[in-house]
């Protein structure tokens, strides 16, 4: 606690208000009193910080809705079809959303059989390049092991 002299406004920093302090200065006595803060401060400080807290969710959440928009390529599985046990036809579209050319990264299939299992089958889109603004759209046949397979969905495998 930071407390001054009401006489020669020498200032001392004090671990905590423990009664009479002499000023070394010109001799002069005191008691400091905490300072406490008031409920209307209290009540500032409590509002402005539920504040900062709801315009970070809110940022965030703007910012999570959008990252598929702004993401550079755009992955979207148009149809699943199962073939023959065990092989699925996938037909996939691929979006450059930039400007640019960009290289289409290896695309992982994942097959899960509802039960916790899936199992993770990697492929390479037909064109590696993609020129800014186009797509291209493919079918790619995949086998699989799962047993009774219940879903399937297709990503980009991590560009580590």
């Amino acid at each position: 606690m930071i407390t001054t002299c009401k006489i020669c406004k020498t200032s001392y920093n004090l671990p905590r208000a423990s009664g009479a302090v002499r000023c070394a200065s010109c001799g002069a006595t005191w008691t400091p009193v905490a300072k406490r803060m008031s409920l209307a401060s209290k009540l500032a400080l409590s509002v402005g910080a539920f504040l900062i807290l709801l315009l970070t969710v809110f940022a965030l959440s703007l910012h999570f809705e959008r990252a598929e928009e702004l993401a550079p390529l755009k992955l979207t599985l148009i149809e699943a079809a199962p073939n023959r046990t065990p092989t699925f036809s996938l037909r996939i579209l691929i979006k450059n959303q930039t400007d640019s050319m960009l290289h289409i990264p290896k695309l992982n299939a994942l097959v899960a059989d509802g039960l916790g299992n899936t199992e993770i089958i990697g492929f390479h889109s037909p064109t590696p390049l993609l020129i800014g603004g186009e797509s291209v759209e493919f079918e790619r046949e995949i086998s699989y092991t799962t047993k009774n397979p219940r879903t399937i969905t297709v990503e980009f495998a991590n560009r580590d």
